[in-house]
């Protein structure tokens, strides 16, 4: 062999040796460095993201804090025990599948269609969207879903209960990308808030917003490999932030049992509009607040404005303003309840009338309205 092809050889030789060794320091950077740093907006670093490829993960908990009533009855974060379906490649054998199905209320041709084409997990709901289908999730879990591979039964937190409610001065919750970038440059901590969590976007949920912020979500893990065929033995595994201190819980001074009989009642009266407070005489707690139009939390029509709370508008009191003044009369002791006034349109100083010209009336103490239904007060 010839000393040019020797030394052609050697020099190949050291080329290789030193891609090979800037390639052995890039993984060991990566490894030591690179993979602990966040490398996408959510603040997702390369070993979360590697492991995500073989995990397939659902929310169970977002981690905000809960409001609660002046009894502490729990107002938000409703825990409900859900059948989680997770993507897998083999679905269970036709029997099995079929016994899921009965149990969820659905035909085995509706499960199978759903179930295959899924690419992330899924919380199976009911109709209208209502969770917490099984009560009882032990039971179940013996009797229709025990070591059925892609499905479990696991406790999810709804944020609000399903349906219309009256209670605009809780609030709701929504996606708000602006308002995350602006806490995430607040304060260095907040930099790996994702975009995608919820915040307050009304309400109480909006005023205490940065309190009832959690440290985290809770998360399901189902662990499947490259094929979506999941790991014998193996089963879901749940994570969650270790912070024993947030979130904080919030009591209100509402009285839940009072706030859903007003509730009630304003459907039972067919009230379209309006407003009903209830206030503790002693203190001014607000004990039941109403607002008419009702609002759905987990469906907000912000082009309706449902979601406004009446009760906290200014508008123009109305008519009703006079009961006030005839309490204030009626104790003070210049008229009496059997005293009949005649309305005769004109107040008789300032030119002061009233809106509608010619319009007169009579008014009884005892009988509570005006005839015609004009009420003027005389001095």
């Amino acid at each position: 062999m010839s000393l040019a092809r020797k030394n052609r050889i050697f020099y190949i030789l050291i080329v290789f040796s030193i891609l090979f060794a800037v390639y052995t320091l890039r993984i060991a950077w990566i490894q030591t460095h690179a993979a602990l740093a966040a490398v996408t907006s959510s603040g997702k670093t390369i070993n979360e993201l590697a492991v995500h490829q073989r995990e397939q993960g659902v929310e169970l908990d977002p981690g905000r804090g809960n409001f609660f009533d002046r009894y502490g009855r729990q107002l938000t974060g409703i825990t409900t025990w859900s059948p989680v379906l997770f993507p897998v490649k083999k679905l269970p054998a036709q029997d099995d599948l079929a016994r899921i199905a009965a149990t969820l209320g659905v035909s085995e041709s509706e499960l199978r269609s759903k179930w295959s084409s899924l690419e992330v997990p899924f919380i199976w709901s009911g109709p209208g969207g209502n969770y917490g289908l099984l009560n009882h999730s032990s039971e179940i879990k013996a009797q229709s879903l025990a070591h059925l591979e892609g499905i479990e039964v696991l406790p999810h937190v709804v944020r609000y209960q399903s349906g219309q409610t009256g209670q605009q001065w809780l609030g709701y919750v929504a996606q708000r990308p602006e308002v995350i970038q602006q806490i995430r440059g607040s304060r260095k901590q907040n930099e790996q808030m994702p975009l995608t969590m919820q915040v307050g976007a009304a309400g109480l949920e909006k005023t205490f917003d940065r309190f009832l912020r959690g440290a985290g979500s809770t998360r399901a893990y189902y662990a499947v490999d490259g094929k979506r065929e999941s790991f014998p033995n193996v089963g879901t595994r749940i994570k969650g932030p270790e912070e024993r201190f947030h979130p904080l819980q919030i009591k209100t001074t509402i009285d839940i049992v009072l706030q859903k009989k007003l509730e009630a009642l304003t459907e039972q009266m067919n009230v379209k509009e309006g407003a009903v407070v209830v206030l503790d005489a002693e203190n001014g707690d607000v004990l039941a607040m109403v607002s008419r139009p009702f609002f759905d939390p987990n469906h907000i029509d912000l082009a309706g404005g449902s979601w406004s709370n009446r009760a906290l508008k200014a508008v123009p009191p109305g008519s009703i303003f006079k009961t006030v003044i005839a309490a204030a009369a009626l104790d003070s002791g210049v008229t009496k309840p059997g005293e009949v006034f005649h309305c005769s349109g004109q107040y008789g100083k300032y030119g002061l009338a009233c809106w509608k010209k010619g319009d007169t009336a009579i008014l009884h103490w005892n009988r509570g309205s005006p005839t015609p239904a004009t009420m003027c007060l005389r001095h």
